[in-house]
């Protein structure tokens, strides 16, 4: 039925009505474009009818366009006239929404909701089951990446992208991730080699210091020897005049080239450049992903691309999702940074 409209015999509601088993046949035989163009032109002529929509959310899945899909359904969510059976379609619709965009936590909370319905459920279960174990990995990731283990983390990222391959918005997360771990262990490759030049400069300069105050202490050293010996002669001298007979006392891309200076790890770099682009390659918006190239681009002095990715990243509306991972106050004064540097660089005239 056709909510809000007659279906009387009528040429409209006879030319709806193919209308919709043409849609329900496209989407039976997997045509998830022409079924959503089907239900879009079905929606123009009959724009209030819940089970439209609902028809219109089961062809944005299929198609994949997740994040209509989740604005669709969470409207559709709101109407109070929709049966149990609806209602159940439409929350399962927004978890698997949530869980192609990423956001696996909001998409466990929404299986278990379900599953605290329909506890039999086994596609429920599945799918749960399925989200903890990729969540479980990425936090897990998560921990070893704070803690400097990069290898442990890297693997662990390597799992969940397993789990579910097809993900383009996990994928994206998880990428980004992968991303920080080979541009961080560069930083503490780079940091460590700053460390061992610090201390080898402090070791030479010890050195130096040290043979000057070898050389003052010899010096000293004489100058108290010919001092005692002064005071002897004085002394036995004075002693001699007041009295003959007494005696005198005793006495450590493939991309780019570099232009300036041999980086530390440069191999990282281009890793973090690539897993980077992996993940903007899935969602272009990904501030960490933007974040951690410019970074990069920083390094090897291509200051250009850097300030494009860090004003990439300003304008992404996801900026403040996660302020624990990227700051936007660090991001901007980030970008003050390399213009600065950008605007002192030597300019290379035959660069093309």
């Amino acid at each position: 039925a056709i909510s809000g409209h007659s279906l009387e015999d009528t040429p409209k509601a006879r030319k709806l009505c193919d209308s919709m088993r043409s849609f329900d046949q496209l989407l039976a035989n997997g045509e998830a474009d022409r079924a959503l163009a089907c239900i879009r032109s079905i929606l123009t002529e009959c724009s209030d009818g819940t089970e439209l929509k609902l028809k219109l959310c089961r062809a944005l899945l299929a198609c994949g366009r997740h994040d209509e899909l989740f604005t669709t359904c969470t409207t559709l969510q709101a109407k109070k006239e929709m049966s149990e059976q609806f209602k159940s379609e439409v929350e399962y619709m927004i978890a698997k929404a949530l869980t192609q965009m990423g956001r696996l936590s909001e998409a466990i909370s929404r299986f278990r909701e379900l599953l605290r319905k329909d506890p039999d459920n086994a596609d429920y279960q599945s799918e749960c089951k399925k989200l903890k174990a990729m969540q479980s990995r990425v936090q897990e990731g998560d921990q070893h990446l704070s803690m400097a283990n990069f290898s442990q983390a890297r693997n662990l990222y390597n799992e969940a992208l397993d789990m579910d391959p097809t993900n383009d918005g996990f994928a994206a997360t998880v990428f980004s991730r992968r991303a920080e771990t080979f541009q961080k262990q560069r930083e503490e490759v780079a940091s460590c080699s700053e460390a061992t030049n610090k201390a080898q400069k402090e070791v030479e300069q010890a050195q130096k210091e040290l043979e000057l105050a070898k050389l003052r202490l010899e010096r000293a050293q004489q100058r108290l020897k010919d001092s005692r010996a002064s005071s002897e002669r004085v002394l036995n001298s004075f002693r001699e005049d007041e009295s003959p007979a007494s005696e005198a006392p005793d006495p450590t891309s493939p991309y780019f080239e570099m232009k300036s200076k041999d980086l530390v790890g440069k191999w990282a770099i281009f890793k973090a450049i690539d897993d980077s682009c992996n993940a903007l390659d899935r969602d272009p918006s990904c501030v960490r992903a933007l974040v951690c190239r410019a970074r990069c681009y920083t390094l090897i002095e291509e200051y250009d691309e850097a300030i494009l990715d860090f004003e990439r990243a300003l304008a992404s509306p996801k900026l403040n999702e996660n302020p624990l991972a990227v700051n936007s106050v660090n991001v901007k004064d980030e970008l003050k940074d390399v213009q600065r540097k950008l605007k002192f660089a030597k300019i290379d005239h035959y660069q093309v």
